[in-house]
């Protein structure tokens, strides 16, 4: 919960109230006034806090304390307002009665408790790169919970039923409708109405309203009401948690999209947070309310409010965002999903501890989001990862696997022995990346068994014996693969692994009836060759010292369609192929080098895919384990880039070869 780990009287007053709040969401009876005890309940937290913040002096603290009581008190009264059978009443009623002992005992909390809110310091400052820690200028973080709609009183059974129930003739009927409506029949002018006369009518007559008096009145008549500067600010918030909403997710990594697609999105979220803050604290509590217009769960708003106040430093942040966990339906999977990505991203130091409860919850949802997020966030422990490689649930084995692969220091090879075995292919993949990073023989054997085993495209097992293989490792396997099979996979693995002995097999693949076989094939020409062939005209002859298989380092240029004419790649190879050496590994028609796979994780144009396989290719081959977190900000992965440019350019590894650096 909230503040469970709050000392003091004023602390378990405070989780007491947080229970009552979120217990107002059970309260079923509508006749029960839950959004006016809401209010005092939420005014009762807003004063403890304020008390916690001047601890420094008895009188201002013993003041915020006194009005608390006042609100809890408050609270009560309106819950016995009206006897009912609601159980989540009496509960509400039962909590908020056990917080009076504690705050009318309340001392001053020690000078070493933690603050719930600290003191903002100077201005707010634009975020740059990532969400980084604010401190906006406030007294407390007002709480607030989005109440489910209670169903509407019915209305008083009207007298007209009772007039049919005694029966009425039709005189009654219009007398009725005459004191309830207005004037029937007209007056005067029908008096010498024959009463046999079939087009009598009901004349309904409307006083027309007065002209105002003066001239605020007459433009408020026109205009409306003006809406004051705190409507206004309500009114910019919530426009800028709609757009913060939608760049959620247009930020998150696609695999078949540039990974730097995120770029503007990224720049644009940061400022709509800027402008939220600038617009106060004030405006925070409308916008969770913003969850009780939505008839169904929204994980684009959900996303966006723990972002919010994920970002906002203090306690009093923190709990709204516990808060907010409580209420927001976390069994739909793609709520569950915007909650953990905006718990990985936001910034606050307390979401670790708000979470580790969760490892060993008995709600299998809670216990995905803690796995991912404290994972993500790097504070998951070790023994605590390799415990959810080995779990019944499909997805916590999954994050525990990706926790594995992003920790720095070193990973026993036992810690991957059971995800490896594990039954879904999703998470037999996270393992074999996360020991690959880990530069563990285990994860190659793992991809190598499942090609021997002819199932290469499981796991993406080919692509991982191309990429973190030695030559003989992989070289007969994949062309004995691509031979007999039909796995566009495999041929995209003969590009990756670099052998010109599978030119003459990806020639023949450009024949065949399959356009998926045919494109990877073509890819993987190009891969090796670096010839940039297109779809028409002449086929240019090479510059001086650009020969293919002869021309030094350049960073590999793919044709945005490549070609897939058989006839034309033929004249290309029996052109260019003399210099090719089938003892050298080619990337891009030279010797491959770890610039390669430096440039493939820099280049803007990479997919997420080919990223990944490049990070794992520079791991193995070069002896580094260095983690590439690609959900996260691409500033924060550009940090990690900088890592990786400075190891390879001391350039310890020799061009042109299959070198493997496994350490067991």
């Amino acid at each position: 919960m909230t503040a469970d780990e709050a000392p003091g009287e004023v602390g378990a007053a405070r989780t007491l109230l947080d229970r009552a709040l979120l217990g107002l969401r059970r309260v079923e009876d509508p006749r029960i006034a839950t959004r006016d005890v809401k209010a005092a309940i939420a005014d009762a937290l807003e004063e403890l806090y304020r008390a916690e913040m001047r601890r420094e002096s008895w009188q201002e603290f013993h003041g915020h304390v006194t009005n608390a009581l006042r609100c809890v008190r408050e609270s009560l009264g309106l819950l016995q307002e009206t006897p009912t059978d609601d159980l989540a009443v009496h509960e509400c009623l039962e909590l908020c009665a056990s917080v009076l002992p504690r705050l009318l005992d309340a001392k001053l909390p020690s000078p070493t408790d933690e603050r719930p809110v600290p003191q903002p310091t100077g201005d707010l400052v634009a975020m740059e790169g990532e969400p980084v820690l604010v401190r906006i200028p406030r007294q407390a973080v007002r709480p607030e919970v989005p109440l489910p709609p209670l169903e509407e009183l019915a209305p008083e059974v009207p007298k007209l039923a009772a007039v049919f129930a005694a029966g009425v003739d039709v005189d009654e009927l219009l007398a009725l409708a005459e004191a309830s409506v207005g004037v029937v029949g007209g007056g005067e002018d029908d008096e010498g109405d024959d009463e046999d006369d079939d087009d009598d009518v009901i004349d309904v007559r409307v006083e027309k309203p007065e002209a105002p008096n003066d001239a605020e009145a007459a433009l408020e008549s026109i205009y409306g009401t003006a809406i004051t500067s705190g409507e206004l600010l309500r009114w910019r918030a919530e426009q800028l948690i709609i757009d913060l909403a939608s760049l959620g997710r247009m930020r998150f990594p696609q695999r078949d999209l540039p990974w730097t697609h995120g770029d503007v999105s990224e720049r644009r979220l940061l400022t709509r947070l800027d402008a939220l803050y600038a617009c106060g604290a004030e405006v925070l509590p409308h916008l969770v309310s913003l969850l009780e217009d939505r008839p169904m769960p929204d994980p684009e708003l959900t996303w966006a409010l723990v972002m919010v106040f994920g970002c906002i430093d203090g306690r009093d942040a923190l709990d709204e965002i516990a808060r907010l966990l409580e209420v927001v339906a976390l069994d739909d999977p793609e709520v569950a999903g915007a909650v953990a990505d905006a718990l990985v991203l936001a910034p606050h130091p307390g979401i670790g501890g708000l979470l580790a409860p969760w490892r060993t919850h008995r709600r299998v949802e809670r216990r995905r989001i803690a796995t991912h997020v404290l994972g993500h966030r790097r504070e998951l422990a070790l023994d605590d990862a390799i415990a959810a490689t080995t779990d019944d649930d499909r997805d916590i084995a999954l994050h525990g696997a990706r926790a594995l692969m992003l920790y720095e220091r070193p990973v026993p090879g036992s810690a991957f022995r059971e995800v490896l075995r594990h039954r879904a292919p999703a998470v037999v993949r996270a393992g074999i990346l996360a020991a690959l990073a880990h530069r563990r023989q285990s994860g190659f054997n793992r991809a190598l068994e499942l090609c021997l085993a002819n199932l290469p495209a499981q796991s993406d097992a080919a692509m991982f014996v191309a990429v973190a293989g030695a030559r003989e490792d992989g070289e007969r396997l994949l062309l004995d693969l691509a031979r007999t099979g039909s796995e566009p996979l495999v041929l995209r693995a003969l590009g990756w692994h670099g052998s010109i002995e599978a030119v003459g097999i990806l020639l023949d693949k450009l024949d065949s009836e399959l356009e998926a076989e045919v494109f990877a094939a073509a890819e993987a020409l190009e891969r090796i060759t670096g010839a940039f062939l297109l779809a028409d005209g002449p086929i240019p002859d090479p510059l001086p010292n650009e020969e293919p298989f002869k021309r030094g380092w350049s960073p590999l240029l793919m044709p945005p369609e490549p070609c897939l004419d058989r006839k034309r790649w033929s004249e290309w190879w029996a052109r260019f192929r003399k210099p090719a050496q089938a003892n050298v590994r080619y990337r891009g028609g030279h010797a491959w080098s770890p610039r390669d796979d430096m440039h493939m994780l820099e280049d803007e144009a990479s997919t997420l895919d080919d990223r990944i396989y490049a990070w794992i290719e520079l791991s193995v081959r070069t002896g580094a384990s260095i983690p590439l977190d690609w959900h996260r900000f691409l500033s924060h992965q550009r940090i990690l880039l900088d890592r990786w440019r400075a190891h390879v350019s001391r350039g310890r590894v020799p061009d042109g070869g299959w070198p493997v650096r496994y350490e067991g």
